[in-house]
C-alpha cells in the first residue's frame, strides 16, 4: 500500500512540475497558437493531480507536494534561460525537455514499482501518454513559429 501511495505523488510532483513550468514561462509567449496549447497542457496537469489527489485519498494516502528549493530553482532557471532570448522557439524547448525528463522519470518509476496496483499502472501510462502528445503538439508549432 505504501508503494501505491509513494508511486502516486511521484506522479503528482511531475504534475505540479509541469504546471510550474507553463506558470514560469507563459507571460513570455507570443504565438497564439503556442498560449493556446500551454494553457491546455496545464488544465491536463491539473486534471491530473485532482485525479491522483481521489486515488491518494481512496487508498488513504496524502499529498506531498515538490518542496519550496525545487519551486524556486525552477523559476530561476526558467528566468535565466529566457534573459536574453525569449522566444517561443526556446520556450518550445524547454517545454520538450521537460516533457522528456518527465517521461524519463515516471518510465523508472514504473519500472521501479511494478508491483504497484494496475489503476496506478495504467493511470501512469496515460500519464507518459500525454507527455508524448504534447511532445507532438509543441514540434508540430515549432514549425509555424
Amino acid at each position: 500500500m505504501e508503494k501505491n501511495i509513494e508511486l502516486l505523488n511521484v506522479l503528482y510532483q511531475n504534475a505540479e512540475m509541469g504546471i510550474i513550468g507553463i506558470e514560469d514561462v507563459l507571460y513570455k509567449v507570443h504565438h497564439p497558437k503556442l498560449l493556446k496549447e500551454l494553457e491546455i497542457e496545464k488544465k491536463e496537469y491539473q486534471k491530473i493531480i485532482k485525479n491522483v489527489k481521489k486515488m491518494l485519498k481512496s487508498k488513504h494516502g496524502q499529498s506531498k507536494p515538490i518542496n519550496m528549493f525545487a519551486k524556486i530553482s525552477s523559476t530561476l532557471f526558467s528566468d535565466m534561460k529566457l534573459m536574453k532570448n525569449e522566444s517561443d522557439k526556446l520556450i518550445i524547448k524547454m517545454m520538450i525537455e521537460g516533457s522528456y525528463k518527465s517521461i524519463g522519470i515516471l518510465t523508472t518509476k514504473k519500472l521501479e514499482y511494478d508491483d504497484a496496483e494496475l489503476d496506478i499502472k495504467e493511470f501512469l501510462d496515460l500519464f507518459i501518454k500525454t507527455l508524448n502528445k504534447n511532445i507532438s503538439n509543441l514540434i508540430k508549432i515549432d514549425k509555424i513559429v
